[in-house]
């Protein structure tokens, strides 16, 4: 995700899209994924943990005053980015698991 130095447009998108997964059902998705693997059910884990965590930042970010816009200089991208990682080497553990199902 870019900072407003990149794209200035960047916290009228935040605000405008719908960055939200609140209604994403991740303990049908943990069970459905256990079916599958010990390991699918761990990555399944991991991408609640790895999504919630951005959302988390989502919000932080949403909170900020329009008029004074958020302090990209306290971002962590470094979560940011672990959490971005960690999400889709998860995805990647799934849909290798899931290639061998068929």
């Amino acid at each position: 995700m870019p900072g407003p130095t990149v794209n200035p447009q960047v916290m009228a998108m935040i605000r405008e899209r719908g960055f939200g997964w609140g209604y994403f059902d991740y303990g049908r998705f943990r069970t459905l994924a256990s079916e599958v693997s010990p390991d699918t059910g761990h990555a399944a884990s991991v991408i609640e943990s790895a999504m919630r965590s951005l959302a988390d930042d989502l919000a932080v970010i949403r909170s900020a005053e329009p008029s004074v816009g958020y302090d990209w200089n306290h971002f962590d991208w470094r979560i940011w980015n672990n959490s971005v990682v960690g999400a889709r080497d998860a995805l990647q553990i799934i849909v290798k698991e899931l290639a061998l199902e068929q």
